[in-house]
């Protein structure tokens, strides 16, 4: 369905993916974010990953605080 809506998915992960902001987001992009615990399916291991860098140590963000910073970086950050 996501092919056929012309979408690109990504996934929120919360460790080993690509800087989020690193690159811009696709204009249609899927996000998909994992359930808190856990976490995304393993079929989405075959999806390009993201990653929100925090703080040395911090395990994850809450996945609406996730979804949130995701958003603004996809929106262009603050203009």
């Amino acid at each position: 369905a996501a092919a056929a809506a012309k979408l690109e998915p990504r996934a929120l992960a919360a460790h080993e993916g690509a800087p989020l902001g690193a690159e811009p987001l696709p204009s249609r992009c899927l996000l998909l974010l994992g359930a808190e615990g856990p976490g995304l399916p393993e079929d989405a291991d075959a999806l390009p990953a993201l990653t929100i860098e925090g703080a040395p140590g911090a395990e994850s963000l809450n996945v609406a605080v996730a979804f949130a910073v995701a958003a603004h970086t996809w929106q262009g950050g603050s203009r």
